[in-house]
C-alpha cells in the first residue's frame, strides 16, 4: 500500500510520461497536468484531478478532458485511475477541439 502521499502523485507522473512519451498520431500534442491533488490525512491516498490540453491547429492549447481521481492508496489504485483516464480520452477523440 502506497502510505506517502508524494509516493502515490511520482507513480503517477511517471507513468503519464511513459503514456504520453511518444506522440499519439497527428491530432496535436497532449499534455497531461495533475491538479487539485489533496491528502486524505487518514489513509493517506492522494486525490484530485487529471487535466488533458491538445495542442490546436492555430498553436494555441484547449482542454481535451478533465478526470477527477481518488483516493489513489496503492499502485493498483494509480493504474486504474490511469486505464479510466486514457479509456475516457480516447473516448472522446474525435470532439477534441481542432
Amino acid at each position: 500500500m502506497l502510505t506517502v502521499r508524494m509516493e502515490s502523485r511520482a507513480l503517477l507522473e511517471k507513468k503519464l510520461a511513459e503514456s504520453f512519451a511518444e506522440p499519439w498520431g497527428t491530432r496535436g500534442t497532449l499534455r497531461p497536468e495533475i491538479v487539485a491533488l489533496t491528502e486524505d490525512p487518514v489513509t493517506g491516498g492522494v486525490s484530485g484531478t487529471l487535466r488533458f490540453h491538445v495542442s490546436t491547429r492555430s498553436g494555441n492549447e484547449a482542454l481535451a478532458l478533465e478526470h477527477p481521481f481518488g483516493p489513489l492508496e496503492s499502485k493498483d489504485d494509480v493504474d486504474d485511475c490511469l486505464a479510466e483516464a486514457l479509456s475516457r480520452l480516447l473516448a472522446v477523440h474525435s470532439s477534441w477541439p481542432r
